[in-house]
């Protein structure tokens, strides 16, 4: 289980991603994955990679995560978080 700590500066996939770090880990190793997040552009911001997406959106690691299980891997996602 993971430690309790202040998840309140976490997005929703943050929180997400730490109910079920098997599933960001998964979809982190396909090549799919990895290859479509290697064409994104980055910037970072007070130490925090960040993912631009969809003109001027900053996304975190755990969003993208999320965003492309949500359109590619849905069959990977618990029912509860549908």
């Amino acid at each position: 289980m993971n430690d309790p700590v202040d998840e309140s500066n976490l997005s929703a996939d943050g929180r997400r991603s730490r109910r079920h770090p098997g599933i960001k880990n998964a979809v982190s190793a396909l090549p799919e994955f990895k290859q479509w997040i290697e064409g994104l552009a980055e910037v970072t911001v007070d130490d925090i990679k960040y993912y631009i997406r969809g003109g001027d959106m900053l996304k975190d690691a755990d969003e993208v995560v999320w965003e492309w299980t949500r359109r590619h891997r849905p069959d990977l996602i618990p029912p509860e978080e549908e």
